[in-house]
């Protein structure tokens, strides 16, 4: 399988999930984290969660502010070969963008960003179907486990005791 392939096919896994895990409560979904594949977990992050239990304004606070505190100064380089495998040419000023989309919760946190020219950090968007999924457990590790605690610390502190 080439890597679009296997990209494809775990982006697939995602959109799979997302209805599927949705359907069940945050805690019922979450249980099963140990046998969970990437995709899976990312599922557990997505802002939906946090909106139907009422709590849209506390997105902010679990994911941090939407934009990174600062463009990409010293760095000369886009990361374009990292999601779409080919090399720059655009000469464009850096600026850092979400790995895992801010849209489908990924965080305003180190681990999460790259560097993409502002063509490329276009063009990409929150479309994951190029996202490197195979270079992304590393990443992800960094900061995927704490934004769940986070949900679930939100999650928990509406449900009535």
């Amino acid at each position: 399988m080439s890597v679009l392939e296997s990209r494809v096919s775990m982006t697939r896994e995602y959109f799979e999930a997302l209805p599927r895990l949705r359907s069940l409560n945050w805690d019922e979904a979450a249980e099963s984290w140990e046998e969970m594949s990437l995709p899976q977990r990312l599922v557990l992050i997505h802002p939906d969660w946090l909106a139907d239990a009422g709590l849209s304004r506390q997105i902010e606070s679990v994911q941090g502010e939407r934009a990174f505190a600062a463009d990409a100064l010293g760095r000369v380089a886009c990361d374009s070969c990292l999601i779409w495998g080919y090399d720059c040419t655009t000469g464009d000023r850096l600026q850092r963008d979400h790995l895992w989309p801010y849209a489908l919760g990924g965080p305003t946190k180190p681990g999460n960003f790259i560097f993409l020219c502002r063509q490329h950090n276009s063009l990409k968007g929150v479309d994951v179907h190029c996202y490197p999924w195979e270079q992304a457990e590393n990443r992800l590790l960094l900061w995927l486990e704490e934004q769940v605690a986070l949900v679930r610390k939100l999650l928990l502190s509406t449900t009535p005791h």
